[in-house]
């Protein structure tokens, strides 16, 4: 026998769950509809029959069927299907970059009309994109002729292209537009896990307040292996952060190594300290590199400056 249950579609293009790892595709249909262990992996379809999704998980706090539901678009799933069927396995397309979405204060930084967009954080070496001559900074706005509202979407467009597909990517740059072309490589294990996509200390400038609420100090031998910091990686490294501090509203964390400000590098503390002694603007602009479980790379945190200091403790 057959069953069906019935519920309302809620939302589209829910992603940031994690579900698949974090480098997981995620464009989830979010229903009310019941998903179970006996219908997860079935059908979702619409009022007519027509099949819309293949129903995923569901999050629930007794771990029941009641809950909000999730489902794969069935594009999506098709695009899978095709790929295994043509090629015995699925390929992805593979730029080679790590992304952000834009948020107002990084719209204003980088002097953007608005918050559409996937801002590049960082460009990995031997990719598409750096052959291509992508920068860290740019804002992608469009591939192949579709606009791109947020970091995920580009990501899911890249993904549903064949390795060696060449597409034309639209991007902003230092408030200026521009159009390239890139060939896309195929995406291996082990360049997903690194995306989305050394100095001794001086103990006259080992500690400052960079930033207000925030304590940064150089990076030693000492702290590169005990942090995991990549040799290349230079900066200021964050002691502490005040959880009042605009930089941590912004999104800046102890154990972040700050590498650039105002688009300037920082090679040590005594360069960040003098860095944000000279920013005068709104708006700070950091470039942080940043560890996360088993991932790392770089990212840009808008921090207002207008704020006034932290209360001191």
């Amino acid at each position: 026998p057959s069953a069906l249950t019935m519920g309302i579609v809620s939302a589209l293009g829910r992603h940031g769950y994690g579900v698949n790892g974090p480098n997981g595709y995620e464009d989830f249909i979010q229903t009310d509809a019941a998903i179970n262990h006996g219908n997860s992996g079935g059908a979702l379809v619409d009022g007519e029959g027509r099949l819309i999704g293949i129903n995923t998980w569901i999050a629930s706090s007794s771990g029941g069927s009641e809950g909000i539901g999730f489902a794969v678009p069935i594009n999506m799933a098709r695009y899978a299907m095709d790929r295994l069927i043509n090629g015995g396995k699925v390929t992805r397309g593979f730029l080679g970059v790590r992304l952000q979405d834009v948020d107002a204060n990084l719209a204003k930084s980088f002097n953007l009309p608005n918050q559409s967009g996937a801002l590049v954080s960082d460009v990995s070496t031997n990719t598409p994109a750096k052959k291509a001559g992508i920068k860290s900074g740019d804002v992608i706005v469009e591939f192949n002729g579709k606009e791109i509202a947020d970091a995920n979407s580009l990501q899911l467009m890249v993904s549903e292209c064949a390795p060696g597909t060449e597409a034309t990517v639209k991007l902003i740059r230092d408030g200026l537009a521009r159009t390239i072309t890139v060939t896309l490589g195929e995406r291996q294990a082990e360049s997903a896990n690194n995306q989305n996509e050394s100095n001794d200390s001086n103990p006259d400038n080992s500690k400052a307040d960079a930033l207000d609420g925030v304590t940064v100090t150089d990076l030693d031998s000492q702290t590169r292996e005990q942090m995991k910091i990549p040799d290349e990686i230079k900066g200021a490294f964050v002691t502490d952060v005040d959880p009042d501090s605009n930089s941590a509203e912004a999104g800046l964390k102890q154990g972040d190594v700050i590498v650039e400000i105002n688009r300037q590098p920082v090679n040590n503390a005594s360069d960040a300290v003098k860095l944000c002694k000279q920013a005068k603007d709104d708006q700070i602009l950091l470039k942080v590199w940043h560890r996360s479980d088993t991932l790392s790379g770089t990212r840009y945190l808008g921090v207002d400056n207008t704020k006034k200091e932290p209360k001191q403790k």
